[in-house]
């Protein structure tokens, strides 16, 4: 089990190495797309701020508890998870953290209220409890990452350089979904 594991985690430090390797700058058609200014309508600019905002708390909470379970995990699988978690998603977060400084829109630090609560209430956990809990938050954070991130890659109403971000980012959450699946399995 552990084998398998291990292996898993290896795919899918592959997987974010090959799929970040660049912003791609291509039209939901395939095609180039626009300049990628920053500079379309005011609804655009709406919904790349409203991506940024929900994209940078979500990815906060997966490093801040990943960085927690780092210190408190007690068995192998849930410690290599977590740094995993920190490493892939520290990347990302920078880099969304760039495209949003240079396309004018706000990336904040803070959690949104929702992401708050989850960490606190997790954090406080010790051993098994905080094990299960972090997996199944991993799990459901995941899951709803995916879901923002199919929209934002499908959507026309985003930037291009936020859409590549989240076309080329999109397959490294899928891999994260089936790890934190598997994580929360193999805990139970």
């Amino acid at each position: 089990m552990m084998k398998n594991w291990i292996y898993a985690l290896g795919v899918a430090g592959i997987l974010c190495t090959a799929s970040g390797c660049a912003t791609l700058g291509i039209g939901t058609d395939g095609t180039p797309a626009d300049t990628g200014t920053g500079t379309g309508t005011p609804s655009t600019k709406q919904a790349d701020q409203a991506f940024v905002s929900s994209a940078a708390s979500s990815g906060q909470l997966e490093v801040r508890l990943s960085e927690v379970a780092v210190q408190k995990a007690v068995t192998i699988e849930v410690r290599e998870f977590s740094r995993l978690m920190v490493q892939h998603h520290t990347k990302a977060n920078s880099e969304l953290q760039g495209l949003a400084r240079q396309h004018g829109l706000t990336f904040s630090t803070t959690l949104q209220a929702d992401h708050q609560a989850i960490y606190e209430r997790v954090s406080k956990l010790t051993g098994a409890a905080f094990e299960k809990a972090y997996a199944s938050e991993m799990e459901a954070a995941h899951r709803q990452d995916v879901v923002l991130y199919q929209a934002a890659s499908s959507g026309v109403t985003l930037n291009t350089p936020l859409r590549g971000f989240a076309l080329k980012t999109l397959p490294v959450l899928q891999g994260h979904l089936r790890l934190a699946t598997q994580l929360k399995n193999v805990l139970n």
